[in-house]
Order: structure tokens, then sequence, then C-alpha cells
């Protein structure tokens, strides 16, 4: 989970008395040979790619990093490992990005480049 994420998070708590667990498998995908370059510099250089991400995720591939499918099978162990270990209660998922849309992909069945 990235800080952004847990900033939000801990935003969301407030001064409730709830537990904040950072879950590693939420955080976002890795874009492999693009991953932290600036947006003009990914387009220049993975053009492809890059309207694949925003476009048709479900069809982005990357040489060194993770594609969708593998990220959502990341995504969906870890929500099946929380309701496993959840008794009673509830759990709110903070995330961003490609997580974010992951979780709705597996909650709703909504095709993945629709969300």
């Amino acid at each position: 989970m990235n800080g952004r994420t847990a900033q939000t998070a801990q935003l969301i708590i407030g001064d409730l008395e709830i537990p904040l667990i950072l879950q590693e498998n939420f955080h976002e995908i890795n874009v492999g040979e693009w991953q932290g370059m600036f947006s003009v510099d990914m387009e220049r250089n993975y053009p492809k790619q890059v309207k694949a991400y925003y476009k048709r995720p479900s069809q982005f591939e990357s040489a060194s990093g993770e594609n969708c499918r593998m990220l959502k099978g990341r995504v969906v162990r870890a929500v099946k490992e929380i309701s496993a270990a959840l008794l009673i209660g509830y759990v709110l998922l903070v995330n961003h990005g490609v997580v974010k849309k992951c979780l709705m992909n597996y909650f709703s069945g909504a095709h993945f480049d629709l969300l």
C-alpha cells in the first residue's frame, strides 16, 4: 500500500478507534519498464502499452512487470484471505488506481475495460 492510500485510510478513520491494517497485496500494479517514468516519457517510449493500459487494461502487457490478470489474481487472493479471517463485521478497503478497478470487477462482475 502506498503512502497516499494509507493517508486516505487515516483520513477516513479519523478519531475512530478502528485498526488500520496495511495489506501489501493491495499495492498498485508494477508497470515494469515504465515504472516511475513521467507520462510524457511513457507515451513517447511505450505508446502501445500506454494506450492499452488506459483504454484496454485487460490487454496491457509488461515485459518486466505485471499485467492486469496477474494484478487481479493478487488482489482477489488478498480479498479471500481477509474474508476467511473475518468472523463478523465489516471491512473497508481503501485503494487507488488499477487495484480499485480489480476490486470493482471482482465484486460487480463488470468487464475490466469498462471500469
